[in-house]
C-alpha cells in the first residue's frame, strides 16, 4: 500500500500553526521572572490558590506577596511575589511555608515547613529572598 507524504506534511504544518493558540499562558518556575501580562496577580492568585488568599504589599507598593492555601486540607500556604509595575512573577514557591512577610521594601522573610519537625528554634529557618532592580 502506497502512502503520500503530502497529508502529513499538512497536518504537522497545521499543528505548528496551532501550538500557540491551545498552549498555557504562563509557566512559572521557581526563581525565575516570567512575564504574565493576560492576568493580573489577583486573578492569578484565584487560579492558584484555593483559601485564605492574602495580598501584603511593600512599603512603596511597587511589589506584592500573593499567599494563599493550595489545598484545604492544609494549613500551610505558598506565595509569589509580582512585580506590579512590570506586571510578572518575581519569585514563585510551591514549599508548605508558615508564615511570609516583608523584612523590607525589597526583601522577603518566610519560614519553610521543616521535613521533620522539631522543637528547635523558628529563626533558624528562617529564609530570605532579595528582590533586585
Amino acid at each position: 500500500m502506497k502512502y503520500s507524504v503530502k497529508p502529513f506534511i499538512q497536518l504537522f504544518l497545521l499543528f505548528i500553526a496551532l501550538l500557540p493558540m491551545v498552549s498555557c499562558k504562563t509557566t512559572v518556575y521557581q526563581g525565575e521572572s516570567v512575564s504574565v501580562d493576560v492576568f493580573s496577580y489577583k486573578e492569578l492568585s484565584k487560579k492558584k490558590y484555593i483559601d485564605n488568599i492574602n495580598y501584603n504589599y511593600n512599603t512603596d507598593s511597587t511589589y506584592v506577596i500573593c499567599s494563599g492555601q493550595r489545598s484545604k486540607l492544609s494549613y500551610y500556604i505558598s506565595f509569589f511575589i509580582y512585580s506590579i509595575s512590570e506586571n510578572n512573577i518575581v519569585f514563585e514557591t510551591n514549599a508548605d511555608v508558615e508564615q511570609v512577610d516583608w523584612n523590607s521594601s525589597k526583601q522577603v522573610v518566610y519560614y519553610p515547613v521543616p521535613g521533620i519537625i522539631s522543637t528547635e528554634n523558628s529563626e533558624k529557618r528562617k529564609m530570605y529572598f532579595d528582590i533586585r532592580d
